[in-house]
C-alpha cells in the first residue's frame, strides 16, 4: 500500500519539472520581446558631478520627423536610451529595439556620438528614424516642474508651481543644482504665443552664469526675433554706452520636463536689489516700519482706473523715515495701469506704476508722484522750467538726469524700439540721503521688436533705418502729445549731449558690432559674428522646435509680419544691413560724416508725378488731433488714416516733378456717410472731399475727380478733417497731358506764406494739445500748426487793395515787411509779421500798422519770417508783440543788436535766434520790469544757444 501511494506523488513532481523546463523559453521570449512601436523615447546622460540627477531630453515630433535635440554639455557617447509603446509610459527594462545590429534593452546606454539619425529597428520588419542634433557653446537649463506638466502654469500667467531647476555649461559643468520657489509666466503680448515666457524664483539668492546673486530671473522667448539677438545686443549696448544697472543676459537651451522648449534668453529680473538695480530698498525698510510685515496684505486705495491727476496705493500704517527713495518706475499703457498695485496718472495723461516698490503707502505716493508730475511741468514747458508748490522755480534739470536721457533716447533711437517712451520705459529715483535726488532714465527692457522687426505705426516705416521714431513718437497711438522719451530732445541741453555721445561712445560701439572697428576697445559687447557663432546651433534647433516662425513670427491677427528672412542666416544679414543703415543715417543726422549714399529721409518727401498714389498714412511729418493708422482690408493691403475726427491733421511735404493741372480722387470709407476734410498746398485750401456712405468703415469706394493746380518743386502738404465720420485711405493724382502752365513773365517774387504757428503750450501741460514733431535734425518743442484757411494773393493786384479778411496778406507803408490779418475788426484787429520783401539791413517792427485805413496792432512774427536773413543787422521789435514764432530769426548770421520796446517779455519760440551773431547786444525798455527781463533771459536762453547776449542794463548771460 505504501509503494503504491508513492507513485502518484513521483509522477506529480516529475510532471512539475517537465512543464517546468519545458515553459521557461517561452517565459524568457516573452520578457525579451522586441517593441514594436514606441510611444514614448528619451534619452539620459550624466552632467558634472555624479552628485547631479540625470537630466532627460524627450524625443519630439518636428518637421515631419522626430528629433532628440541634445545640449551642448551632453557627452552623446554615453547615454541611456529609455523607450516604451506603452500609452501609459511605464518602461520594461526587458523591452528592447535594434540599433545597427545590436540589441539594446530599455535603460542601456549607448553612443550616439558621430551620427546625426539614429536608425532604430522594431518587430515585424518596423522601423523608425530619430535625427539627432546637438547644440554648442551655450548652457542649458533643465526645469522640473512638481507636477511634471506645465498644464497649471500655461492655465493662467498668474498660476505658480515648484520644481527644481540644473544649469550646466557647455563645458558639462554644473553652474546650478536646486530648487524652485516657482515658475510662472511673464509678458504682456508675448505670453499669448506659442512659445511662451516664463519667470522663475530660487528658494536662495544665486549667482548664475556669473550674472551675480539675485533669486528672481527672466526667461525670454524671442518669439517675434528670428535673430534670437535683438535683445541680447541691445541690453549689451546699454551696458558698454554707461546705461545704468542694465539686466545681465545669456543665450541658453531651455527643457521642462525633458521636453526642449527652444532657445532662451535668461536675464536678471528688473528689481531693487544689490546686484539689480542697486538704489535704496524702501519695501524693506517700509516692511521694517510695520514689524517686518507683508505689505501686500494691506488693502489697495486710490483710484484704480486710468485717469489723469489720480494715484492709487497700499493701506500702509506707518513710513519709515526717510521716504524720498529708492523708486522704480515704469511707464505703462493706459489700459494695463489698472492690473498694477500701485501708480499714478500725471495731469498731461501718463500711467506710470511702481515696479518697486509694488506696494506703496500714500504718503509715498504722493511723494513720487508730485516729485515726477513737477519733472513733466518742466518737460512740457516752454523754457524747461516750472514752479513747484512751494513756488520756487526749477529746471527740468533739477527733476532728471539730463545725461541718462540723452543715453536712453539714443538706445531706443539707434534700436527704433516701438516701445520707445510708451511702455516697458523704466526710471529710478534714489533716496536724497544717499542718491543725487534725481530721476534716471534706466534701466533698459524690451527690444524684440526693435531694429527693422516691426512693420509700422502711426505712419512710421520701421522696417526704414533711414526714418526718426524716438524723436517723434507720441504718449499713446490716440494723443497728439509727444511721449516722454521724443519731448526730451525738444530740449537743447538734451540734444546737445545727444550729439556729444553719439560720436564718442556709441557710434564707436556700434561699429565695433558691425566688425568695421578694430581698434575699440570693447567691454561689454561683441561683433554681431561673434554673437552669431555662439547661438548658431541653438538657433537650429529652435527653428526645429517652431519652425513656424520663419514662415510667420506671430500667432494672432492683430500684428504684422516683416519678412527678415526664411533662413537664420538671413536673419543675421537683415540685422547687420539695418544696423549698418540706421547707424549711417544716425551718423548723418547727428553731427557725423556720411559713409553711405542713403538720403536724409527725416523729410519723408512724397513725389508726385504723373500718375502717383499718394498714400495718406504713410510719410506723415506732423499729426495732430485723434487720427492714426490703423491696418486696413483695401486692397493692396498696408494702413488707412482712422479716427479721422473733426480737427485731426496730418501734415507732410511733396516735390511736384511737372507743373500741371492733376485730378485727384480720394479713397474713402464711411459707416454713414458723415466725415469731409480739405487738402492745403503751402496752407492754401485746394479742394475739399465729402465722404460716401460706404456701409462700413472698411468698405472703400474712389470719389469723383477734382482738378487742382501744381507747381513744380517742393510744397507743404495737409490733410484736415473738417467732420468726423470717416476713413482716408490715399489719394490719386493723374495729370492732364497738355495742360502744363507757361511761365509767368512776370512772376510773384514772394514765396507763399508760411503758415502761423499756434500758441506754445502753457507750463504745465494739458493732457490733450501737445506739440507736434519737426523734420528738422534739431528738434523743437513748439506745436506745428493747424492750415488757416487764406486766400492765396493775386499778383495782378495791389495787395492792399482787395478784400480783407482773416488771412489776407498786406504790407506797410514803405513795402518792406508782408503781414497777415490774424483778427478781422474795424477796432483791435491783429496782424503778425510774416517775411521781408525789400533787402534791409535795419528792420524796424512797428506796434501797428494802418491798411485801407483800418488800424492793425501788430503782435507776432511769424515762425520763420526772417530765417536766412542774409542782410539783416539789426531789429526793434514793437510794443504790441507778444509772441515770437520758432526759428523767425534763425540764421540771420549778421543780426548782433534786438531791441524789445514791450513793457512785457514775449514768448520766444525754440531756436528763434539761433545762429545770430556770437556777440548780441539786447536792448529793452526802461518801462520792463526786473521779473520781465528774467522771464526775456531764460527764453533767449533756449532761443539762442551758444549767443553771448549784453543786456541795456548790463546784465551779461552766457549761453
Amino acid at each position: 500500500m505504501k509503494s503504491a501511494a508513492k507513485t502518484p506523488g513521483k509522477l506529480l513532481a516529475g510532471l512539475c519539472l517537465i512543464l517546468f523546463f519545458c515553459l521557461m523559453p517561452v517565459r524568457s521570449y516573452a520578457a525579451e520581446q522586441q517593441l514594436s512601436e514606441i510611444t514614448k523615447l528619451y534619452v539620459t546622460g550624466i552632467y558634472g558631478s555624479e552628485t547631479l540627477p540625470q537630466q532627460k531630453v524627450n524625443w519630439q515630433y518636428a518637421d515631419k520627423g522626430y528629433y532628440l535635440c541634445m545640449p551642448s554639455g551632453a557627452d552623446l557617447s554615453n547615454v541611456q536610451l529609455h523607450f516604451t509603446e506603452n500609452s501609459d509610459g511605464n518602461e520594461n527594462a526587458d523591452s528592447y529595439v535594434m540599433i545597427g545590429g545590436q540589441k539594446i534593452n530599455c535603460g542601456d546606454s549607448t553612443d550616439l556620438s558621430g551620427t546625426s539619425k539614429l536608425q532604430i529597428s522594431l518587430a515585424g520588419g518596423k522601423s523608425v528614424s530619430v535625427n539627432i542634433v546637438k547644440s554648442a557653446e551655450i548652457p542649458a537649463m533643465f526645469i522640473q516642474t512638481a507636477s511634471g506638466t506645465l498644464d497649471k502654469v500655461h492655465a493662467s500667467k498668474d498660476n505658480k508651481e515648484k520644481g527644481t531647476m540644473a544649469l550646466v555649461k557647455a563645458d558639462r559643468s554644473v553652474d546650478f543644482d536646486g530648487n524652485l520657489k516657482q515658475i510662472k509666466g511673464r509678458g504682456n503680448s508675448t505670453w499669448g504665443f506659442a512659445k511662451k515666457p516664463y519667470n522663475i524664483k530660487l528658494e536662495n539668492s544665486s549667482d548664475l552664469l556669473g550674472m551675480g546673486k539675485g533669486k528672481g530671473w527672466c526667461l525670454l522667448a524671442n518669439y517675434a526675433d528670428r535673430s534670437l539677438l535683438r535683445n541680447r545686443i541691445v541690453y549689451n549696448l546699454a551696458e558698454e554706452t554707461g546705461i545704468p544697472f542694465t539686466m545681465d543676459s545669456r543665450n541658453i537651451d531651455l527643457y521642462i520636463n525633458g521636453d526642449y522648449m527652444g532657445s532662451y534668453l535668461i536675464t536678471e529680473k528688473i528689481e531693487i536689489g544689490k546686484t539689480r538695480v542697486n538704489i535704496t530698498d524702501l519695501e524693506e525698510a517700509t516692511s521694517k516700519a510695520n514689524d517686518n510685515a507683508d505689505l501686500e496684505t494691506y488693502e489697495q486705495k486710490g483710484t484704480n482706473d486710468y485717469k489723469a491727476g489720480t494715484q492709487k496705493w497700499v493701506d500702509i500704517p506707518n513710513d519709515p523715515e526717510d521716504i524720498t527713495g529708492g523708486y522704480l518706475l515704469e511707464l505703462e499703457l493706459g489700459e494695463r495701469y489698472k492690473d498694477e498695485t500701485s501708480g499714478f496718472v500725471t495731469t498731461g495723461g501718463q500711467a506710470v506704476t511702481m515696479k518697486c516698490p509694488e506696494c506703496v503707502s500714500e504718503n509715498q505716493i504722493k511723494y513720487i508722484s508730485e516729485f515726477y508730475q513737477n519733472m513733466e511741468n518742466a518737460l512740457y514747458s516752454k523754457d524747461g522750467y516750472t514752479t513747484d508748490s512751494k513756488g520756487e522755480r526749477h529746471a527740468l534739470s533739477d527733476y532728471i538726469d539730463i545725461e541718462s536721457l540723452a543715453r536712453m533716447y539714443l538706445l531706443q533711437e539707434f534700436s527704433m524700439n516701438l516701445d520707445s517712451g510708451i511702455t516697458s520705459f523704466y526710471l529710478y529715483k534714489d533716496s536724497d540721503l544717499t542718491g543725487d535726488g534725481k530721476l534716471h532714465a534706466a534701466p533698459v527692457w524690451d527690444f524684440d521688436v526693435a531694429l527693422g522687426n516691426y512693420t509700422s505705426r502711426n505712419g512710421t516705416d520701421f522696417t526704414d533705418p533711414t526714418q526718426w521714431w524716438a524723436k517723434i513718437s507720441r504718449m499713446y497711438d490716440n494723443s497728439s502729445k509727444y511721449n516722454v522719451m521724443a519731448q526730451a530732445v525738444q530740449h537743447e541741453e538734451v540734444w546737445n549731449k545727444v550729439k556729444e555721445l553719439w560720436q564718442s561712445e556709441f557710434m564707436p560701439a556700434i561699429k565695433y558690432i558691425l566688425g568695421e572697428s578694430t581698434a575699440y576697445t570693447a567691454t561689454k559687447i561683441k561683433t554681431l559674428d561673434a554673437y552669431k557663432a555662439e547661438v548658431s546651433a541653438s538657433a537650429a534647433m529652435n527653428f526645429i522646435q517652431w519652425r513656424d516662425l520663419m514662415e510667420n513670427p506671430w500667432n494672432h491677427s492683430s500684428e504684422s509680419f516683416v519678412n527678415t528672412g526664411l533662413t537664420y542666416d538671413d536673419n543675421i544679414e537683415y540685422l547687420r544691413n539695418f544696423m549698418t543703415k540706421r547707424c549711417d543715417f544716425l551718423n548723418r543726422n547727428l553731427g557725423g560724416e556720411s559713409t553711405g549714399t542713403d538720403p536724409d529721409t527725416s523729410q519723408k518727401v512724397t513725389v508726385i508725378e504723373d500718375d502717383t498714389r499718394f498714400y495718406a498714412a504713410k510719410n506723415i511729418l506732423n499729426s495732430s488731433g485723434d487720427v492714426r493708422a490703423e491696418d486696413t482690408s483695401d486692397e493692396g493691403g498696408g494702413e488707412n488714416l482712422g479716427y479721422c475726427n473733426q480737427g485731426s491733421l496730418t501734415e507732410y511735404k511733396i516735390n511736384v516733378t511737372t507743373a500741371g493741372t492733376y485730378n485727384v480722387t480720394a479713397r474713402v470709407a464711411s459707416n454713414d456717410g458723415t466725415g469731409a476734410f480739405s487738402i492745403y498746398v503751402d496752407n492754401q485750401k485746394i479742394a475739399t472731399y465729402r465722404a460716401v456712405n460706404t456701409g462700413g468703415w472698411q468698405v472703400w469706394t474712389t470719389t469723383d475727380a477734382q482738378e487742382i493746380t501744381l507747381e513744380a518743386g517742393e510744397h507743404s502738404f495737409a490733410i484736415y478733417f473738417e467732420e468726423s465720420g470717416m476713413n482716408l485711405n490715399w489719394l490719386q493724382f493723374t495729370r492732364e497731358t497738355g495742360t502744363d502752365p507757361k511761365p509767368d513773365p512776370k512772376p510773384d517774387p514772394d514765396p507763399d506764406p508760411t503758415p502761423t504757428p499756434t500758441p506754445d503750450p502753457d507750463p504745465t501741460p494739458d493732457p490733450n494739445p501737445t506739440p507736434t514733431p519737426t523734420p528738422d535734425p534739431t528738434p523743437t518743442p513748439d506745436q506745428t500748426p493747424t492750415p488757416t484757411p487764406s486766400p492765396k494773393p493775386d499778383s495782378s493786384k495791389d495787395q492792399n487793395t482787395v478784400t480783407l479778411t482773416k488771412g489776407s496778406i498786406c504790407q506797410d507803408a514803405k513795402g518792406i515787411l508782408k503781414y497777415r490779418i490774424t483778427k478781422m475788426a474795424a477796432k483791435n484787429g491783429t496782424a503778425e509779421v510774416i517775411g521781408i520783401q525789400k533787402k534791409s539791413g535795419k528792420v524796424t517792427i512797428p506796434s501797428t500798422i494802418t491798411v485801407q485805413g483800418i488800424t492793425f496792432k501788430v503782435t507776432a512774427i511769424a515762425e520763420k519770417a526772417f530765417r536766412n536773413d542774409k542782410n539783416l543787422k539789426s531789429v526793434v521789435i514793437g510794443s504790441n508783440v507778444k509772441k515770437i514764432g520758432k526759428q523767425a530769426f534763425e540764421k540771420c548770421r549778421k543780426l548782433s543788436s534786438v531791441t524789445f520796446k514791450g513793457k512785457k517779455a514775449p514768448t520766444i519760440g525754440k531756436a528763434a535766434f539761433k545762429g545770430i551773431k556770437k556777440k548780441t547786444s539786447v536792448q529793452v525798455a526802461g518801462s520792463m520790469k526786473k521779473s520781465q527781463v528774467k522771464k526775456l533771459q531764460n527764453r533767449m536762453k533756449t532761443a539762442a544757444p551758444s549767443v553771448k547776449i549784453t543786456y541795456k542794463k548790463k546784465i551779461t548771460v552766457r549761453f
